[in-house]
């Protein structure tokens, strides 16, 4: 889910258009300021991304 250009199966996907960067640009900033990022999937009903920023 984490890697450059993941997409899913286009069979499944109704979005065509898009390259499939946002995941992995958000994964690299958390990644840049030492913090977490966590998923949860709750099949049928929804997916939580959960993430630590600290404050200055």
């Amino acid at each position: 889910m984490w890697e450059r250009f993941y997409k899913t199966d286009d069979s499944r996907s109704s979005d065509k258009s898009g390259v499939g960067l946002g995941l992995y640009i958000v994964k690299r900033i958390i990644d840049a300021h030492d913090e977490t990022i966590k998923v949860q999937c709750i099949p049928g009903k929804c997916t939580l991304f959960t993430f630590t920023i600290a404050l200055s």
